[in-house]
């Protein structure tokens, strides 16, 4: 599934959640704004995915003129040191190789700097985890590192992750005393495990056994069942929030 999919069925099924009758309008809020962040978490283990770009500090078309730049700079310097050399001709062949592979380099830099940010972050959390005695902070760095360095659709699609991030951050809402948005979190994550068990590839649901479990009906992924399964979490949103 796509990222706003994922997003839309998160926050239809957070809108089943019961909330206090007397909360203000911005607690209100606050459920679906952690079923948001959980409904698009799994997939942080992929550069490419919707929740790693907010970790990205650099947009991907500005990374791509820096690679063409470079690029040009390297045929133009490789022309003037080769043009009469015997390697010439391996030259040329390297620029036309390189020429028609630059949109994947440049995607491939801006993935590796996106894990390279959230693995940054990570470790930020462990340190000042560590060095201030705040436990929630290492165990939130630890789960945030699990979760980037899983397979995609491994241990960040499995029972076992979203359990763990229901418990580290009960404990951590609790360690801090700011109200429980753990089972928020935990809803939009699970909506995204199981709308991934709706597409063929599956998930390694029962993670550490290492096998892809999907619904017996699935479908393509940006197909119209996918449009179909976003208008019905919108009606579903729209509902709750004009009964709330």
């Amino acid at each position: 599934m796509k990222g706003h999919t994922h997003a839309l069925i998160g926050l239809a099924a957070v809108s089943f959640l019961p909330l206090a009758e007397n909360a203000a309008a911005t607690e209100k809020l606050l459920p679906y704004a952690f079923a948001f962040t959980g409904s698009l978490i799994c997939d942080i283990d992929t550069g490419k995915s919707t929740i790693s770009s907010a970790f990205s500090p650099i947009k991907l078309k500005y990374i791509k003129a820096a690679v063409n730049f470079v690029f040009a700079l390297f045929m133009i310097v490789g022309a003037l040191f080769l043009r009469n050399s015997e390697y010439i001709y391996l030259f040329v062949l390297l620029v036309i190789l390189g020429g028609l592979n630059l949109n994947n380099i440049s995607s491939k830099i801006f993935n590796a700097i996106k894990k390279a940010v959230v693995i940054l972050i990570s470790s930020a959390l462990i340190i000042t985890g560590f060095f201030f005695w705040h436990i929630p902070l290492v165990l939130l760095g630890l789960y945030l590192l699990s979760l980037q360095l899983s397979t995609h659709r491994g241990y960040s699609h499995s029972i076992i992750a979203v359990i763990l991030a229901f418990i580290i951050l009960r404990y951590t809402f609790r360690f801090y005393g700011i109200f429980d948005y753990s089972l928020s979190f935990s809803v939009g994550m699970l909506s995204h495990v199981l709308g991934d068990m709706c597409t063929q590839r599956g998930v390694d649901l029962l993670f550490p056994v290492k096998k892809k479990y999907s619904f017996p009906l699935t479908f393509k992924t940006g197909s119209i069942i996918e449009w179909i399964f976003c208008i019905i979490s919108v009606l579903i949103i729209l509902n709750s929030a004009l009964i709330s």
